[in-house]
């Protein structure tokens, strides 16, 4: 597990290393502590490379909605 290495507002950051072969796929998860109900903007994910930061990846934006139960 890898943890934040800096949270600002909305704002998350995470170092994460390249363990992964040439080709392969990594897939990230991201868990959140659910404070309200309701529909939020799910904000995409930008990953850069820390030495090229033209080389970057980005997921799709989105929304989730939390019900209570």
């Amino acid at each position: 597990m890898i943890w934040p290495t800096t949270v600002v507002g909305q704002e998350v950051r995470f170092c994460a290393p390249n363990e992964f072969p040439a080709g392969s796929t990594a897939h990230l998860r991201y868990i959140a502590r659910v404070v309200n109900a309701g529909t939020f903007t799910w904000e995409p994910a930008i990953m850069q490379l820390g030495v090229a930061s033209e080389l970057s990846a980005t997921s799709p934006a989105g929304s989730v909605t939390i019900r209570p139960k």
